[in-house]
């Protein structure tokens, strides 16, 4: 090979260099932004309403991962514009591969759920928990590259605060603090779920543990037996709070004809 031919082969492959370095320092520089953005997407995607993150930090040499100010949006229908807002999520990961994400814990805190049932029965949290889709799109499947598993070993969602707003309840409701919620070994068993499926089965179960605690407050009287059936409460504490507002409408209508 020639000297000129030598040296241009040197110039391409300082120029590739070039390239590459700057792309690898504009990955390291935006990795954040990029997966917020993709937490986002998938997060959207999963349960069919707006979901947006503050901010969003990764610390790739500590394994660690920080979420502020995720709120969820409420679906079409109801009154106020979130169902849910996280003020704060820490993530510590055991390992970040190219096709598993195992996070040793997630700790939420700082969350207020807000919780609203309209004249109709139908609750925020249970239309946004019914129309969750954990299936891939069809692009998905159909993409070369494999999708990321993930594996949740400790999920915790500490003292959040509940605030009702139930139609059938013409006064204002107080807030009250949640039980804490305690998930593990999400995805563990199947060696990674996508990341959809994961959320979903978190939301599931904060979405359950509302609205039992709704109805336990009395916050839930005056409800059918089948709009609380609808929304998941079991039927021991369907008796306990008496929630049957149309059979006892019934049995009143009943005891007024037997007077005449």
């Amino acid at each position: 090979m020639s000297g000129k031919k030598k040296s241009k082969v040197k110039i391409i492959i300082g120029l590739i260099g070039i390239v590459f370095l700057a792309a690898v320092v504009f990955v390291a520089l935006n990795f954040s932004s990029i997966a917020k953005t993709t937490a986002e997407r998938i997060a959207t995607k999963t349960l069919g309403v707006d979901v947006k993150i503050g901010a969003l930090d990764l610390n790739l040499a500590e394994k660690s991962i920080e979420v502020r100010d995720l709120t969820i949006d409420n679906p079409k229908g109801f009154k106020k514009p979130r169902a849910l807002e996280l003020g704060l999520i820490r993530i510590t990961a055991d390992e970040l591969g190219k096709e598993k994400l195992v996070f040793k814990e997630v700790i939420v805190s700082d969350t207020n759920i807000l919780f609203e049932v309209k004249g109709d029965g139908a609750s925020n949290l249970t239309t946004i928990k019914n129309g969750i889709k954990t299936s891939p799109k069809s692009e998905e499947k159909a993409s070369d590259a494999a999708p990321i598993k993930v594996i949740v070993r400790d999920f915790q969602l500490n003292k959040a605060s509940l605030e009702p707003a139930v139609a059938l309840v013409k006064k204002d409701l107080p807030t009250v603090t949640m039980p804490n919620i305690r998930l593990r070994g999400i995805g563990e068993k199947e060696n990674g779920v996508l990341a959809r499926e994961a959320i979903a089965q978190i939301f599931k179960k904060i979405s359950d543990v509302a609205v039992k605690e709704s109805a336990k407050s009395g916050f839930l009287e005056g409800v059918s037996k089948d709009k609380l059936k609808d929304l998941g409460v079991s039927s021991s504490v369907m008796d306990s709070i008496g929630g049957d507002g149309e059979k006892a409408v019934e049995e009143i209508g009943n005891k007024v004809k037997n007077l005449f």
